[in-house]
């Protein structure tokens, strides 16, 4: 793969995670919402903090993709001397 196809792909995860940072955030933001308006424990609001937990798990997956893919491109694009030290 070329590197400008790696900066693309790097490029189109950025959005990717900062799509899903964006529906964390929101879902965030009606949970306390919630919170405070309706003055119930946090239990009360489990399977939404559920679907929380399970975006994070999946951020931190898209995370260490990115990372493998900026890893490439650097490997990629840097003289093996480099690379070794």
């Amino acid at each position: 793969m070329d590197t400008q196809s790696y900066v693309a792909i790097v490029c189109l995860h950025f959005e990717r995670l900062r799509t899903l940072l964006d529906e964390i955030i929101s879902e965030l933001t009606t949970l306390e919402q919630g919170l405070k308006a309706n003055g119930k424990p946090l239990s009360a609001f489990m399977t939404q903090f559920e679907g929380i937990e399970q975006r994070s798990a999946h951020l931190a997956t898209e995370i260490s993709r990115l990372q493998g893919f900026v890893q490439s491109l650097i490997a990629e694009n840097m003289p093996t001397a480099e690379i070794a030290t």
